[in-house]
């Protein structure tokens, strides 16, 4: 049996509560609102207060269930993820999930409105626009798809923040997170909201 903490999330994305505003209406700290999204336990006075400020009851924010818990694969990369490597523009780790071995490349810059990812066949090009005054510089930096290939592992592209635009997904080898992979050599690519909501769909490939 496990504790889960589901029905808090659903309830504070129905009321429209980030996580940032629950931690400022109960006053607790952000290593136990982390504890709460990995559904560890927490003290029964954590409870009562979100319970308090959220004007609710105890089944609204956790509920108890039954068999072994089974964890998301943003949980398993949080906790098992390993570094192997770094360069200028992203952190290389390597996961293992299920039957499966993956290689995961997470930005080490943000990507915000004025940020365009463009999937070309042989790579991946973070296009970066800044307009100091009236002049348009483009920085652009380029990842090529051979940096995934790794003794059969899948590869996911992970992009840190929220570009503008990701151009040219599910035209080729790379997949936006609700694709079924066509082959070992298909590339995820997603910015963090969505891989932290991902589940690596199956294939027989």
């Amino acid at each position: 049996m496990y504790i889960s903490y589901a029905n808090l999330w659903k309830l504070l994305i129905d009321r429209k509560i980030s996580k940032t505003e629950l931690m400022a209406l109960t006053g607790m700290s952000s290593r136990t609102l982390s504890k709460l999204s990995k559904n560890q336990t927490v003290t029964t006075e954590t409870l009562l207060h979100i319970c308090d400020a959220l004007d609710c009851g105890i089944a609204d924010i956790m509920e108890v269930c039954k068999g072994k818990e089974i964890l998301r694969f943003f949980d398993v990369f949080q906790k098992s993820a390993v570094q192997i490597g770094q360069d200028d523009f992203c952190i290389t780790y390597r996961l293992e999930y299920g039957q499966e071995r993956y290689t995961i490349k997470k930005t080490l810059r943000s990507a915000n409105k004025h940020t365009v990812i463009h999937c070309e066949n042989d790579g991946i090009v973070w296009e970066q626009l800044h307009a100091p005054g009236v002049f348009s510089v483009r920085e652009k930096a380029t990842i090529s798809k051979r940096a995934f290939a790794e003794n059969g592992s899948r590869g996911i592209f992970l992009i840190t923040g929220t570009p503008a635009t990701i151009a040219g997904l599910d035209e080729g080898p790379f997949l936006s997170a609700k694709r079924t992979p066509r082959s070992k050599d298909d590339i995820f690519v997603m910015p963090y909201p969505a891989f932290k909501l991902f589940s690596p769909p199956t294939a027989d490939v």
